[in-house]
């Protein structure tokens, strides 16, 4: 309490043993105030102005004799005059210095402010009959906040441009990624293929060594079968023959028989030959035929 005092006794030089504080102010104190270049009010518990700093009387334009009479609220208009935001009216009411930043309205312009309101206690110090308000311009704390904040938004939206720039190099990941995996598996089937094309290129030679050797099986069967045929024609012109000498001779008919019986026994055994090379001749054909049908699988 006693710093309440101090302040007290620095605005005015008597008090009345009332609630309100008495204009008369010591020189001394005076000068000091007058060297404070912010605002410093002091009111009476009805909200009247009993004293203001030439600093302040300067900021808001009126005169020392001008203020006689004028509520605080009249000439400062903040946004927190009459509500429980006033920090002067809460100092009033709690004896404790309070402290409010709010925007004051004079001259036809505006200044954001912060203000602090100590309590002015009667002589005896039993109760608050006032209080003395310091004010503070804030303006340039504003515009700093104020371009803090455009800053911090600025730096937000580029965080944000940022996350989704990763978000997309992300999906792009994830298309390289598929697109990889498409060309590894276009590549397994380039591989199994050209696998199935060696395989089928190497069954075709071997169908076509095969079909060599059948070839001159069949070309060695038909070449046989030839020699058999015109062994054949000679003997059955001998035959015929004989058949006619047989006719003419009589006895020797029984043996030129029998010379006719073996040699159509040699004709039938060369006609089986021809048989068999046939039958070979039908399975590579066969052969040829399931080859060509995997292929075309």
């Amino acid at each position: 309490m006693g710093e309440t005092a101090h302040v007290e006794q620095s605005i005015a030089g008597k008090k009345s043993s009332g609630n309100t504080v008495d204009v008369n102010q010591n020189a001394e104190y005076e000068l000091y105030l007058k060297c404070i270049q912010t605002p410093v009010i002091a009111i009476d518990s009805e909200f009247n102005v009993i004293y203001m700093n030439q600093f302040g009387r300067k900021l808001i334009g009126v005169k020392k004799d001008a203020l006689k009479g004028k509520k605080c609220y009249e000439l400062f208009k903040t946004d927190d005059c009459h509500t429980e935001k006033c920090a002067c009216a809460r100092t009033m009411k709690t004896g404790k210095t309070e402290t409010s930043i709010t925007t004051a309205r004079f001259g036809g312009g505006a200044l954001p402010i912060q203000y602090t309101g100590a309590p002015i206690y009667n002589e005896q110090m039993t109760h608050v009959i006032g209080a003395v308000e310091v004010v503070t311009d804030i303006t340039k704390i504003k515009d700093v906040i104020s371009k803090a904040t455009e800053a911090s938004k600025k730096i937000m939206a580029i965080a944000d441009e940022v996350h989704s720039q990763c978000f997309k190099v992300e999906e792009m990941g994830k298309q390289a990624a598929q697109v990889a995996a498409q060309m590894s598996a276009g590549m397994n089937q380039v591989s199994t293929a050209s696998q199935q094309v060696a395989t089928g290129a190497q069954k075709l030679a071997e169908l076509s060594q095969s079909t060599a050797r059948q070839t001159e099986s069949l070309k060695k069967v038909m070449d046989a079968a030839g020699t058999v045929a015109r062994e054949t024609s000679t003997i059955a012109e001998e035959a015929s023959q004989r058949a006619m000498d047989a006719n003419v001779k009589g006895q020797k008919g029984i043996v030129a028989i029998d010379s006719i019986k073996n040699d159509i026994t040699k004709v039938a055994e060369a006609v089986g030959n021809m048989v068999v090379s046939i039958d070979k001749v039908g399975s590579l054909a066969a052969s040829v035929a399931d080859i060509a049908s995997q292929k075309t699988c």
